[in-house]
């Protein structure tokens, strides 16, 4: 694949993507079996798998808007609630969405670092989470209360490390795209630990979240 091939995919990938299109590449290769002795990464793609493959297509895919969404983001916002979408997919799709369904307006695209960011970059930012007693990511401190109660121990409670940070992104935070579980349970936990903040989280695409 010459540099000219992938910068005509690159586009394919960024048009279909601002349309609100979920993209998805498929490459084909020969092989009679897997050996299951080959490496293996953390997820779970073998050392085969990566190379000498024939690329065909690019396919481009849309999760639509349940009927009533734009209206009931419509009423959250008049009603004064914050409504905040997160989304494994890329930052150009999870744009596109919102803007669909009003989550975020052309104005808020004046800082798109702040109003749309990846969960990665997010993460790095609020220094992730730790426990609020041993200000470390991981401790002994135990996580449910059966076990406190057993080891009489007080149980532990997740905070996030630089709060800071935090109160200066999440005011203007609309779009968590490229999210984990981990990204969304940080901003969670961030929300609720101000006390003027009722979170609530609810599903409004098959594979779409968001936060009010």
């Amino acid at each position: 694949m010459n540099q000219a091939l992938r910068q005509n995919i690159e586009a394919i990938i960024d048009r279909y993507a601002s349309n609100s299109l979920r993209t998805l590449a498929f490459a084909f290769k020969d092989m009679n079996f897997i050996d299951q002795n080959s490496a293996c990464d953390e997820k779970d793609v073998y050392d085969i798998e990566k190379s000498d493959l024939t690329f065909f297509c690019i396919l481009g895919i849309q999760d639509t808007l349940r009927p009533g969404v734009k209206e009931a983001v419509k009423k959250c916002q008049n009603a004064g609630i914050k409504v905040r979408m997160i989304t494994g997919d890329n930052k150009a799709t999870a744009k596109a969405i919102a803007l669909d369904c009003g989550i975020i307006d052309v104005n808020e695209l004046r800082e798109p670092d702040v109003a749309i960011m990846e969960g990665e970059v997010f993460m790095e930012a609020i220094g992730g989470i730790i426990c609020k007693k041993c200000r470390t990511p991981e401790c002994n401190c135990p996580r449910n209360r059966e076990e406190a109660e057993k080891l009489e121990k007080p149980m532990r409670v997740d905070t996030i490390r630089n709060e800071i940070a935090f109160d200066s992104i999440y005011p203007r935070l609309n779009v968590l795209a490229r999210s984990q579980p981990m990204h969304k349970l940080a901003l969670v936990i961030g929300l609720m630990e101000r006390e003027q903040n009722v979170v609530a989280v609810r599903i409004l695409f098959k594979k779409w979240r968001a936060l009010k």
